[in-house]
């Protein structure tokens, strides 16, 4: 099991030196990866439910600063050597393909292969609007977006025509430093978002869920994979745990998510966190489950 860490990166947590902090301490813990979430603003009026609350609200204030993922990585990656980073999720209707594909190929360059991409469909309609996107296009949109990435990363000159994106004639470089590209691994809890993980990506992020249903959705994932002729034992299964208290958060848990088919294990996160709890956070962690787990 590999142990992933949120940075936040919202509230009390924008800052510079307090996020290269807790990315520096995290490596020195033996964390494997530093992850930062997505949005880039907030209705003044919220009615869009949050799928992975039992109410439907959002487990942060939108008065909150939220800062950018990419450019929190970068800085966390510069200031780190060994420990990956990733997006968990980038929204990927938000952003015009080309630009986010580079945005990633550099970031993966720059940090030495270091980046995963989790990706996601989105769910906040207020959002979408205020970006000029539809919300009922985001599953072919996101299809389509990540098929174009696909192009400009692994092209010598790319070209992609479809329903929403349409290129030729160019030249994208650099390419990213993992061959093909970095691992997508797509977010989301339900049925679609399991098919859309085997049929575009190289993995499963869930959040929320209880070891018995990750083994059940694991089965599923397993059937999708033979039936597209991809190994299930080189997709990976990552996890949010601990949302709502829903999970007592102990080594014994930590083996049955193993046993479920979770690879990766982010702990829990919160978005009024200071940089001092979230080190102390990490440190409780390691001393009483992810060090515990692993003997």
């Amino acid at each position: 099991m590999r142990f992933g860490v949120h940075l936040v990166a919202a509230g009390q947590m924008i800052e510079g030196d307090k996020i290269a902090r807790v990315a520096r301490r995290a490596e020195e813990l033996g964390y494997d990866s530093l992850w930062v979430s997505d949005h880039i603003v907030f209705p003044t009026e919220l009615t869009s439910p949050y799928p992975y609350s039992p109410d439907g609200k959002l487990p942060l204030d939108p008065e909150n600063p939220f800062l950018e993922p990419f450019t929190v990585l970068s800085w966390a990656a510069a200031v780190t050597t060994r420990i990956k980073v990733g997006t968990s999720v980038l929204i990927v209707p938000y952003r015009d393909p080309i630009i986010t594909a580079k945005i990633v190929a550099s970031l993966d360059v720059l940090s030495g292969g270091r980046f995963i991409f989790g990706v996601g469909v989105g769910w906040l309609g207020e959002e979408f609007r205020a970006l000029r996107q539809r919300l009922e296009d985001r599953g072919p949109q996101t299809a389509e977006a990540l098929a174009a990435m696909k192009a400009c990363w692994t092209q010598a000159t790319p070209e992609f025509h479809g329903d929403f994106y349409d290129f030729a004639d160019i030249k994208f470089a650099p390419k990213p430093r993992q061959n093909p590209h970095p691992p997508i691994w797509f977010g989301g809890n339900t049925k679609a978002a399991l098919r859309r993980a085997v049929e575009q990506g190289d993995g499963w992020h869930c959040i929320a869920l209880t070891p018995e249903e990750v083994a059940e959705k694991a089965a599923y994932l397993r059937e999708q994979c033979e039936a597209r002729g991809k190994a299930f034992d080189d997709f990976a299964i990552a996890i949010t745990i601990n949302v709502n208290g829903k999970v007592p958060l102990t080594p014994e848990t930590v083996r049955q998510y193993e046993a479920a088919g979770v690879s990766m294990m982010f702990i829990p996160r919160s978005f009024q966190a200071d940089v001092d709890s979230m080190i102390a956070n990490m440190e409780t962690f390691e001393a009483e489950v992810k060090g515990p787990s692993a003997r």
